[in-house]
């Protein structure tokens, strides 16, 4: 399954994930998020958790780790997600997603 990496596009990607994947995974976790009272939570695409990066020290508490995205594809053996260090900003593709990394779900922007 290939997803977006835009902004604006991590919500549908979420969705796609979960359909596939059940709530069992990262887009699952994002999704059943209930921060602040609201459940309109979502795991961000590749360049939305990039802008997520950019902003970090107005948002704060994100741990200097690498976060999953929902941006994600298949080499025909794994499924592989986008990474995003938020140490210092380096992204990465290639990982297989049974990998343990963390989870931000964000709203929309």
């Amino acid at each position: 399954m290939l997803t977006g990496t835009g902004i604006g596009s991590g919500r549908a990607n979420t969705t796609a994930i979960i359909k596939m994947c059940g709530k069992q995974s990262a887009a699952g976790a994002a999704k059943a998020y209930r921060g602040g009272g609201k459940a309109d939570w979502f795991l961000p695409s590749q360049d939305e958790l990039n802008a997520l990066y950019e902003q970090r020290g107005v948002v704060g508490g994100l741990a200097s780790d690498f976060f999953w995205s929902s941006s994600q594809g298949s080499d025909g053996i794994f499924f592989r997600a986008w990474l995003q260090s938020f140490g210092d900003g380096y992204q990465s593709y290639g990982l297989p997603k049974f990998l343990d990394f963390r989870v931000r779900p964000v709203r929309a922007f």
